[in-house]
């Protein structure tokens, strides 16, 4: 699995896309990748290795990358699956964000909202959003940065 991510990092997310401002698809994953900022944790059973991340999540690591090749859900129900628990992590006042991603497994990508909406607000005044499809944009970025305003309200309550 590390030389498929390594390879996949380097070879894919890394490479300048005309689709996205010639930025890489992923401008940050080969600095976190060759910095030793992601984790990478194998399970039979994804959802409980998830659910420990989360639980555990301390900033040790940038990203932790749950994955399973023992997976038994379709990559729309993955997705949909983060999608309701970020919902329900950002409601909850927690500062955690979920990506899914399916190739020959399933893989769930576990890092911090504020983090990843942070990133994202540079990369949206460089251009690179300027080719997503409106509905791509609307749900992947705008819907997030909702989610945000609602986890930084929660903390705020919690604090109080």
């Amino acid at each position: 699995m590390l030389s498929f991510l390594d390879d996949w990092i380097n070879n894919e997310l890394s490479i300048p896309n005309k689709e996205t401002a010639n930025l890489p698809l992923c401008p940050y994953a080969k600095n976190a990748w060759d910095g030793g900022r992601v984790d990478v944790s194998a399970s039979s059973d994804l959802w409980a290795d998830v659910y420990t991340t989360i639980k555990d999540f301390d900033d040790s690591f940038k990203v932790v990358i749950c994955y399973s090749e023992e997976h038994d859900q379709t990559y729309e129900e993955l997705e949909a699956a983060c999608i309701a628990l970020n919902g329900w992590l950002a409601e909850q006042g927690k500062d955690i964000w979920l990506l899914s991603f399916m190739d020959n497994c399933a893989m769930i990508f576990v890092q911090r909202l504020s983090d990843l909406d942070d990133a994202s607000r540079i990369l949206a005044t460089s251009g690179y959003y300027d080719n997503y499809a409106r509905e791509d944009y609307v749900k992947l970025i705008v819907d997030r940065a909702k989610w945000r305003q609602v986890n930084d309200a929660r903390k705020k309550e919690t604090s109080s």
